[in-house]
C-alpha cells in the first residue's frame, strides 16, 4: 500500500473510531490544529441518482462531530493496517 493512500486510510479510521460512531458516519473537514488535526464528520448515504450515483451524501445536520487525531493515533492504525 503506498504510503499517502495509507495515511489518509489510517486517519479516516482513528477519526471514526476517537468519534465512536456507526459506519455510516464519514469525515468530511480536516483542519490543522495545535497538537493534531481537527476534522469534522457526519452521517453519509449513497447517492440515489445523477452522475455521482453511489458515492457518499455528507448530512451535515445528522450526528456532526468534531474530533481531534494526533500523530500518534495515526501511526497506531498504520500500524494496524499494515499488520493485516
Amino acid at each position: 500500500m503506498k504510503e499517502p493512500y495509507l495515511t489518509s486510510l489510517a486517519v479516516d479510521n482513528a477519526v471514526i473510531e476517537k468519534a465512536g460512531m456507526p459506519d455510516d458516519w464519514k469525515p468530511y473537514c480536516y483542519q490543522s490544529v495545535a497538537g493534531g488535526t481537527l476534522i469534522t464528520g457526519c452521517k453519509t448515504r449513497p447517492k440515489k441518482s445523477g452522475k455521482n450515483k453511489g458515492e457518499p451524501l455528507f448530512l451535515t445536520k445528522e450526528d456532526s462531530r468534531d474530533v481531534v487525531v494526533t500523530s500518534d493515533d495515526v501511526e497506531r492504525h498504520k500500524q494496524l493496517l499494515t499488520s493485516k
